[in-house]
């Protein structure tokens, strides 16, 4: 009985380092795609925020143009 425990241990000798390497692999992976998910997230809300001050921009140009020319027509009426 005591050699079948000695065979069984030495034949489970490496398994515990193979499943740390895996489990820290597998953390890894996950942490990984946090933080990949985070960054597509920040970098969605910054082309958000471009694209909103663009439309505002553009928006305030043409309300100034559209002032512009309601006064050169209240002047030339």
């Amino acid at each position: 009985m005591n050699e079948w425990k000695d065979t069984a241990r030495k034949q489970n000798k490496g398994f515990s380092l193979i499943t740390v390497i895996i489990a820290v692999a597998f953390i890894g992976i996950l942490g990984l795609l946090v933080l990949y998910m985070a960054l597509s997230n920040f970098q969605m809300k910054i082309t958000d925020l471009k694209g909103k001050d663009s439309f505002y921009t553009a928006e305030r140009a043409i309300e100034e143009i559209r002032v512009g020319l309601q006064e050169d027509v209240g002047d030339s009426v």
